[in-house]
C-alpha cells in the first residue's frame, strides 16, 4: 500500500514539474520608445499628430503564440492600452540583431498629446503568467509626468533643383527619404541623409507627380521623429 502511494507521489510529483517547466513565465527586456509626429498630410489622419511608440524584446519558451495581450500602462495617470497579440505581432523589427515587437501609435488626448513619465509593460501568456518591464518617457525642458502636446512643425522642404531638395526651419540630426510610387528605390526602404546634406533623387527615380515620404530624426538617439506631409514632384 505504502508502494502504491509513494508511486503516485512520485507520478504526480513528475507531472507537475513537467507541467510548470512547459508554462514558464515570458520575459521582457531591451526597450525602446520613440515619440513620432505625424504632420497633416502624412496620415490620413486630418491634423498633425502625435504618438508614444514602444518596441521591446519578448520572449516565451512556449513561443509567441502563448502570449495572450499586452498591456502597457502610464503609472503616474494608471492610463493604458491592451495591444492583442494578433497587432502586436504584425511588426517584428529587427535592431541589432534581435528581434523586436510593439506598437507605433500609442495615442493620447485624441492624439494631441502624449503622457511622460514612468510606464510598465504586462505581458500575458495563457496561463496568466505576467512579465513586467519598465521604461521612463521624458522630454528635455518639461516636467515629468506632464503631458506633452504635439509642438509645432517648423521643418519644410526647399527645392534646390529638379531632382535636389533641402531641408530648412530648424536643426535635426539626419533624415531618411522613401520613393512611395517607386517601390524598387532603395530596396523599398528608406536613404538617410545627414545634416546638412542636401536630398538628392538619382535622376533616372524621377518621376513626376511621385510622393517623397520624409522622416527626420532630431536627434542623434532617434527617439524623436518627425513625420512631414508627402511631398509631390513636380
Amino acid at each position: 500500500m505504502k508502494d502504491k502511494i509513494f508511486r503516485m507521489i512520485t507520478v504526480l510529483g513528475l507531472l507537475f514539474l513537467l507541467y510548470s517547466c512547459g508554462n514558464e513565465a515570458p520575459v521582457i527586456s531591451s526597450i525602446k520608445y520613440q515619440i513620432l509626429i505625424y504632420e497633416n498630410g502624412s496620415l490620413n489622419i486630418g491634423k498633425n499628430s502625435i504618438f508614444l511608440s514602444v518596441y521591446f524584446v519578448l520572449d516565451d519558451p512556449n513561443g509567441l503564440d502563448d502570449i495572450v495581450d499586452v498591456k502597457i500602462t502610464n503609472s503616474e495617470s494608471d492610463y493604458s492600452w491592451i495591444i492583442p497579440k494578433d497587432t502586436l505581432l504584425k511588426s517584428s523589427p529587427v535592431w541589432d540583431e534581435k528581434k523586436y515587437v510593439g506598437f507605433s501609435f500609442l495615442d493620447y488626448n485624441n492624439a494631441d498629446s502624449i503622457l511622460t513619465g514612468d510606464y510598465i509593460i504586462e505581458a500575458t501568456d495563457s496561463v496568466g503568467n505576467i512579465a513586467d518591464g519598465t521604461f521612463f518617457v521624458e522630454i528635455a525642458g518639461l516636467s515629468s509626468n506632464e503631458p506633452y502636446k504635439a509642438p509645432q512643425i517648423k521643418y519644410h522642404i526647399g527645392k534646390v533643383k529638379s531632382n535636389e531638395f533641402k531641408i530648412i526651419g530648424d536643426k535635426y540630426s539626419s533624415l531618411e527619404m522613401k520613393l512611395l510610387n517607386y517601390p524598387k528605390a532603395y530596396n523599398g526602404g528608406r536613404k538617410k541623409f545627414l545634416s546638412g546634406k542636401n536630398i538628392i533623387i538619382e535622376k533616372e527615380m524621377v518621376q513626376p507627380r511621385n510622393q517623397i515620404s520624409i522622416r527626420i530624426n532630431q536627434n542623434e538617439d532617434e527617439n524623436i521623429i518627425y513625420f512631414l506631409k508627402n511631398f509631390i514632384l513636380e
